[in-house]
């Protein structure tokens, strides 16, 4: 993950937020379905029902996993460029200190 791209990065985070948005939707109109079953309703159907509430599940855990993933990746690589600034300028500070 270290080596993500910055061009893509925000259409990346902004993917993932719309996906979770709408894994959330999903999640919403399947319970919908299963509480508008007859309570004669065929086992198959229930648990079919269950079962996309399952995958509907892991993959908004999935989703989320991955935007902390990049949202950590972003922030450490932040900090690396704070340091590589700060190694910089001593590095400056040195050579001056040797021209004079």
């Amino acid at each position: 993950m270290n080596n993500l791209p910055y061009d893509n990065i925000n259409d990346l985070i902004k993917g993932l937020q719309v996906l979770i948005e709408k894994l959330a939707d999903y999640k919403q109109q399947n319970y919908a379905i299963s509480m508008s079953l007859p309570s004669n309703a065929d086992m198959k159907i229930q648990e079919s029902i269950r079962q996309i509430d399952d995958r509907i599940d892991f993959l908004r855990q999935r989703a989320h996993d991955g935007l902390e993933k990049i949202q950590q990746t972003l922030k450490i690589r932040e900090q690396r460029k704070k340091e590589v600034q700060s190694y910089l300028s001593l590095l400056e500070e040195i050579e001056n200190l040797m021209l004079f």
